[in-house]
């Protein structure tokens, strides 16, 4: 009997409900799907992507046609285009648009993941019966398994809105429909068992040969990669059709190609004994042995077989997906949150010596109107009082903080030595207070390097991993490079930038010391031997300098601005010859020579730091003397400590500058930057192909998938949607709502803001009336109407 397609089903489910727009309307399919305001919103903007104005309007009068139908029959043959049935210009805009967005929102891959967590996945159920190698086999009956899927399935595709009144169970009409998109990944899966079924001899037959051209021919990078390829499709093809002929034989053939991956010097993971030794020549591996075709062969391996045990697989690894790409940063779990996934606050604050809940030098109160006890200590005098009327809150870290600070913690510090980087990249998404945690870690710092200069226990996570690359903790000042948003005034003491999250020390509470601005200053006074960076009383490892990365154009000159130019450019540049033009072969990472008659002592790069922070890292991604400069500073800290929201900001090269500011020694060398070419040339072919992006996410898929294999133990990453030791999201937010209103604009604003525009215009008109920085500034006040934000400074 005829059925729907998935195309059909979803016009089907659309009508299911009153009113109508499912599941298009349910939060979670959105987010599976990215189409967040429906199919048919009013503003063009909004549209799916790919769906033009006159698209939708097409696709709703077919969905309109479709209900108009009185009969089920008629339903289907109009949905699905049979012959007979009436034709409509939406029916196959729509069946194009599902289609090509298949791939993209991944329901196949989750639907496999049901079937194999239930028990029910096609060849699960055959190797049950041993006839996973039969094909005259009974094929799986669909309709005896489907159903048992179709409620947990519902949850993880429609959220509990497809559940009315709480229900457990799905209303007939969604699970007739879900039921379909079931039916459509069950026949993908048959499809390709038995196309592997037919292949079976070809593929053990390339594979034997592969590794015979290794043993009588001179080997060759293609040659092994092909060998690689070759003996992973045999070792899976063997797992899923398993006779214990050909499994041993692709086992040898593995031990085998293990061999050789040895005599190339790459680290091999349950290394296997072949029966007989191996035939490859030596000589040839030896010759075929630089370090940019053993990196490029070590990173193949590594994808097909340096992958996490099978142990806890449900089944054959069959048909995952057909073609799919997965998001570029799906991992199963948040990275670095490998051991704080499970411990309570509890035990993190135990761990870290935050023994009150917080870092010692961290203020307990919040005041409602923002200040703290640096600005009036008097307003905390009655705390109880004022807890209990609402004046004040108590002050705490979060979970994913605490569980932050003791991640980057465990992955500087190890019980045995080490030469990995001490460095973590921290990749949390905007709102999870990386700021609030770079300064909790600096707090346990100096918890630590306190406890080691008066001889008392340091925290317990320390005494579990007592060596480290640089251990003791040096006795060395913290610098912050943050961007220019977080500053907006001078910096008072060294003690200073913590005022926010810090309590002030008894004897400070009635004085609040300042340092000049550099209006009033200069770096001497600041850097020199009687200056104030040395003359300070603090210990070295209870300073911290905050420095902005970011360009001012404030009317102030404030501590570590140097004009338009911040920080620590300026200090690059006037200690160091940078080349008038890039040399050819330049790498991102070649740094220029020092100035001979440059006095480090008197810049930032002149001093040794325990921890380097750097705020909104990935503005220091480009190559150029933004990139060289940070480098050149980390190159001075014992602790490195990227932070950045978006380490993919435009295309896979990023990630990998970010893991140079980390220190991490492959990115340093010539097989990353030919790794970083051979990708952007493959995006670029991909660029040309007519399929909405696929090939071009696949290409980035591929070479993230090749960078995080480098990142273990580098990498911090969670989101607002990740979840805590309870399993509960970091951040609930409520549900996004909009509301449009007017604003009328008064009388004397619009007078304003023609002022504004004929200043401007004017000022355009005339380039001697203005600089081109202030002509670019002006324009880039003025809107699309011609009006001007007159929020701006220029006004």
């Amino acid at each position: 009997m005829p059925s729907h397609s998935v195309a059909g089903a979803l016009v089907e489910l659309y009508w299911s409900t009153e009113p109508a727009g499912v599941p298009w309307s349910w939060i979670v399919w959105q987010e599976i799907t990215g189409v967040k305001y429906g199919l048919f919103p009013s503003d063009d903007a909004r549209l799916p992507r790919g769906i033009s104005r006159a698209d939708a309007d097409d696709i709703y009068q077919f969905f309109q046609a479709y209900s108009a139908l009185a009969s089920k029959v008629a339903k289907l043959a109009f949905a699905n285009g049979s012959k007979g049935a009436a034709r409509h210009p939406g029916q196959r805009k729509w069946a194009s648009f599902v289609t090509k967005g298949w791939p993209t929102w991944k329901i196949h891959g989750i639907i496999v993941e049901e079937l194999r967590s239930h028990g029910v996945h096609p060849a699960t159920l055959l190797q049950n019966e041993n006839n996973l190698n039969n094909p005259r086999a009974l094929w799986p009956n669909s309709a005896d398994y489907i159903p048992m899927i179709l409620d947990a399935l519902g949850m993880r595709l429609f959220g509990e809105e497809a559940f009315p009144n709480n229900l457990e169970i799905l209303p007939v009409a969604t699970r007739h429909c879900l039921a379909v998109l079931v039916q459509r990944s069950w026949n993908t899966i048959r499809v390709q068992l038995n196309r592997l079924r037919g292949q079976r001899d070809k593929i053990q037959a390339a594979a034997e040969a592969a590794m015979k051209e290794l043993e009588v021919e001179k080997p060759t990078k293609s040659s092994v990669k092909q060998a690689i390829r070759a003996v992973a499709r045999w070792r899976d093809a063997s797992e899923l059709f398993s006779t214990p002929e050909n499994a041993t034989a692709a086992l040898e053939a593995l031990a085998q190609l293990q061999a050789v991956m040895e005599g190339l010097g790459v680290k091999v993971d349950r290394r296997l004994e072949p029966e007989a030794a191996s035939k490859v020549p030596a000589l040839g591996l030896k010759n075929l042995a630089s370090t940019e075709d053993v990196e490029d062969i070590a990173a193949l391996y590594q994808d097909f077989f340096e992958l996490p045990s099978a142990d806890g697989e449900d089944g054959p690894p069959l048909a995952d997906a057909r073609g799919e790409v997965q998001g570029l940063e799906r991992c199963d779990g948040d990275f670095g949150m490998e051991v704080e996934a499970g411990m309570k606050p509890v035990q993190l604050c135990l761990a870290l010596g935050f023994l009150t809940g917080l870092p010692p030098i961290f203020a307990k109160y919040r005041h409602r109107t923002g200040a703290n006890a640096w600005d009036d200590y008097s307003l905390f005098d009655n705390a109880e009082e004022d807890l209990k009327a609402g004046i004040l809150t108590k002050f705490h870290l979060h979970w994913h903080q605490l569980a932050g600070v003791h991640s980057i913690i465990r992955s500087l510090f190890t019980d045995q030595p080490s030469t990995h980087p001490c460095g973590v990249l921290v990749g949390d998404e905007v709102g999870l207070g990386k700021t609030a945690q770079s300064i909790a870690l600096i707090s346990f710092f100096i918890l630590t390097a306190t406890a080691q200069s008066t001889k008392r226990l340091v925290p317990k996570v320390i005494r579990t991993c007592p060596i480290s690359l640089r251990a003791p903790l040096m006795p060395t000042p913290f610098r912050e490079q943050i961007p220019r948003r977080v500053r907006k005034g001078p910096i008072s003491s060294p003690s200073r930038p913590l005022s926010r999250y810090a309590d002030a020390p008894m004897e400070e509470r009635n004085a609040k010391p300042s340092l000049p601005t550099l209006s009033t200053t200069d770096t001497v006074a600041f850097w020199g031997p009687s200056g104030l960076f040395h003359q300070a009383k603090h210990a070295p490892h209870n300073r911290i300098i905050i420095a902005s990365h970011s360009v001012h154009y404030s009317f102030k000159l404030t501590f570590f601005t140097y004009g338009r130019l911040q920080a620590l450019i300026r200090d690059m540049m006037a200690t160091h010859n940078f080349p008038r033009k890039k040399k050819k072969n330049a790498m991102p990472w070649d740094m220029p020579p020092q100035k001979s008659s440059a006095d480090l002592s008197l810049t930032l790069l002149g001093h040794q730091y325990l921890t380097v922070v750097v705020d909104e890292a990935h503005n220091f991604r480009n190559p150029g003397k933004k990139h060289l400069a940070i480098l050149r500073i980390l190159e001075n800290a014992c602790v490195r400590l990227p932070m950045t929201a978006t380490p993919l900001y435009t295309g896979p090269r990023d990630i990998a500058a970010m893991l140079r500011l980390v220190g991490i020694p492959r990115y340093f060398t010539d097989v990353c930057m030919a790794e970083e070419k051979d990708d952007a040339a493959a995006i670029r072919r991909a660029k040309k192909l007519d399929d909405d992006g696929q090939a071009v996410m696949a290409e980035k898929q591929k070479a993230v998938k090749r960078l995080q294999s480098h990142t273990v133990g580098h990498f911090l990453r969670r989101s607002t949607e990740s979840l805590d030791y309870k399993g509960n999201i970091l951040v609930p937010l409520p549900p996004y709502k909009e509301v449009v209103g007017v604003l009328k604009i008064q009388p004397w604003e619009r007078e304003l803001m023609n002022k504004c525009n004929e200043n401007a215009r004017a000022l355009i008109e005339s380039s001697e009336n203005g600089s081109p920085s202030e002509i670019k500034t002006t324009v880039r006040c003025m809107g699309e109407k011609g009006y001007v934000n007159t929020d701006s400074a220029l006004v």
